[in-house]
Parts: structure tokens; sequence; C-alpha cells
């Protein structure tokens, strides 16, 4: 939507300024003229030996707060071109040397203050601009001091939560071996006495690997495992991880790998889990019914490479249902999922991955309009 028309109707910061700079300066030159055709008629009546001229100085001075340098001296050389036509036309009196010498002094005095007014007037507006620029900086530096501010303190929530989550889910790996073996035992007897607990059980062993899943994904975030980056060819790498991947039926997926063969320094396993873990988000946002139906009949999943500002792009896409913008800035929230099923420790991981790998992590999406991650890194030295 353009919403031009209704925004140019306010006129900004920077227009207005150039309203009032505009209107001093009218207001300046229409001074200059009226006092200087008031001195020019005085000075007609003034013997030309004496140096009534001089008062073109006065006018000129309104160039100090509302012209420009430029304007200064065109006042200036106005100024100059009545002191002559005054020297011509004034009635002569007394010795003509003095009369040049008094005309010649006005024009100093007029010349002087010229140049010294241009000097400070532009000047002026040279340190209005360093002003504005250091106010930029300063603004620019205290939303950097913000920003890194947020961070440290996300990074500190993040330890501790991690620290707690990996002692959870540490203490519950013991009791969930024993209901393992429990389990195991249960089903070898029940075959030995014909029990039909063949259903239950399955129900049971489905459950205890979605809890192993739980408690992998917890200690994942809860642990860094150490970051062993090496040199990896992007594409070749991409290539290797995309033909290991099974996907759902009925998702299709595109390739589109084109950084020409550009090397990255990556620690293959760690980037792996975080590539997965996007491609796994993509295809159950997908396959998510409504009401039974499919959300959507043809599913589309996107994995593209290329270079970009420097940079290694692999950006993940999808043509599923898309993120409200209020779920979005949540998404990379620990422990927040938009599944019943959900850690909420899927993405946090990843933003760890790429902040081991000195890269970033996005997310745009908008409802109905599917869904887009990027991720970025740093381009190594191909020497």
């Amino acid at each position: 939507m353009n919403n031009k028309g209704p925004a140019s109707a306010v006129p900004s910061a920077k227009e207005s300024g150039g309203e009032q700079d505009a209107g001093g300066q009218a207001w300046a030159a229409a001074s200059f003229a009226v006092l200087a055709a008031a001195i020019f008629a005085a000075d007609l009546w003034l013997p030309s030996d004496i140096a009534g001229s001089v008062a073109y100085v006065a006018p000129i001075l309104l160039g100090w707060r509302f012209s420009g340098p430029r304007f200064i001296v065109l006042y200036g050389g106005v100024a100059t071109l009545l002191t002559v036509a005054e020297l011509l036309l004034s009635p002569a009196a007394g010795m003509a040397w003095v009369a040049l010498t008094n005309r010649g002094l006005a024009l100093f005095a007029i010349w002087i203050t010229v140049i010294m007014l241009a000097r400070a007037n532009g000047a002026e507006k040279a340190l209005g601009q360093a002003n504005d620029e250091l106010e930029q900086r300063a603004a620019s530096h205290t939303a950097e001091l913000r920003d890194a501010r947020a961070a440290l303190a996300r990074a500190e929530r993040l330890a501790e939560m991690g620290q707690l989550t990996g002692t959870v889910a540490h203490e519950l790996r013991n009791p969930l071996a024993v209901i393992t073996t429990s389990i195991a035992v249960i089903e070898s007897k029940s075959k030995k006495v014909n029990l039909d607990l063949e259903a239950a059980l399955a129900r049971a062993h489905r459950s205890i690997k979605r809890c192993e899943s739980i408690i992998t994904e917890h200690l994942d975030f809860a642990r860094a495992k150490g970051h062993r980056p090496q040199p990896a060819i992007l594409d070749d790498w991409l290539s290797e991880v995309l033909n290991e991947t099974r996907l759902p039926e009925r998702v299709v997926l595109k390739r589109d790998l084109g950084t020409d063969g550009a090397i990255v320094h990556i620690d293959p396993e760690s980037l792996r889990r975080a590539l997965i873990n996007l491609i796994d988000n993509a295809c159950q946002s997908m396959i998510a019914r409504i009401g039974g139906v499919d959300a959507a009949a043809d599913h589309r999943l996107a994995v593209t490479s290329r270079i970009e500002d420097g940079s290694l792009v692999i950006i993940v896409s999808d043509n599923g249902p898309g993120i409200p913008a209020e779920i979005l800035a949540r998404l990379p929230e620990p422990l927040f999922s938009t599944r019943d099923s959900g850690t909420g420790l899927g993405l946090p991981v990843v933003q760890r991955i790429m902040d081991d790998h000195g890269g970033s992590l996005q997310i745009d999406s908008r409802p109905g309009q599917g869904t887009q991650v990027i991720l970025r890194l740093p381009h190594a030295d191909q020497s």
C-alpha cells in the first residue's frame, strides 16, 4: 500500500527549516534594499569627499543572521557599485584625492565586513553540521550500547536457564531408563502368557522415544559441545546434507545452490543440526492440518545458497501458512513453542550455533505467504 499521499501533507523538519531559511533570506534582501536605497539617497546630497557610503556596513550586517555567505558577498557587490556611483554623482567639494581616499576607506570597511561575516556564517553552518553528525553518532552509539546490554542480559538468562534445564534433563534420564527396562520385561512376560498388550506397549515405546528426544534437545541447549570449525565448500556440504535428509510425503524440495565453490569455516555437525532443525520446522508447518484438510495442496520447500554483501547466505523457505507478527517476535525465546509437543528450544539452539559461527539468524514471515529463514555466515579467505 502506498502511503506517500498522506505523509506528504506533513512537512518534515528539514523542509520546515528550508522554508524558514528562505523566509529569512527574503526578509534580509528586502531590508538591505530599503536601507541601501535610503543610504544612497542620503549620500547623493553629501559632498563627494564625505564617505557616507561607509553606512552600507549596517545593512550588510543583516546577512550575519538571515543570509548565507553568497548573499553577503552579493550585498557587498551591490554596496560597491552604489559607492562608485555616488562618487560620480555626488556634488564635488574640496580636493579630488580626499574624495577618492574616503571612498576607498569606505570600500575597505565594506569588504572587510563582507569577508569576516561570510567566514563567520560559513563556520557557524559547518559547526551546526558537525553538531548534527555528533548527535547522530551519539544516538547510534547509544543504540549499540542498549543492544549490547540487552544481548548480555539475554545471555545471562540463557545461561541460568540452560543450567537448570540441563540438570532436570539429566536427572530424568535415570528414571526413564528404568521405565524402558520395566516395559521390556512386561513385553517379554506378556508374550509368554499370550496377553494382548502390543498396542499399549507400542504407545509406551513411542512416548519413551519422545521423552528421549525432548531430553536430548534440552541437553543440547544446556551445554555447548565445543565449536570445531573446519574449511568446507558450502554448496558441496549443503548437497550432502540435503541428500541425506528424509522429507515427508508430498513435500517437494527445490535446491538452488549458487555460491560457486565458496569456502566457509563451519562445524559440520552443529551446522547440520541447525539446518535439519529448520527443515523439520518448515515441513511440520506445511503439513499442518486444519480441520482434517491439508493447509497446502502442494508443499514446496526451497533451500538456496548465494553470496550477498561479502557473506555466504543459506535460505530455507516454505509455502506454509506463515507466522503472525506477534508470534514471530517471540520465536527466539527459549521454551516458547506454537506446537503442543514442541519444546521451544529448536530456534534458540540454532541461534547459538550461528553465534558460534560468527553468523546471524533472520526469520521473515507473513500469514498466508510462507516463511523464510536466512542464515548468514562469514566468507572464508580462499587463499
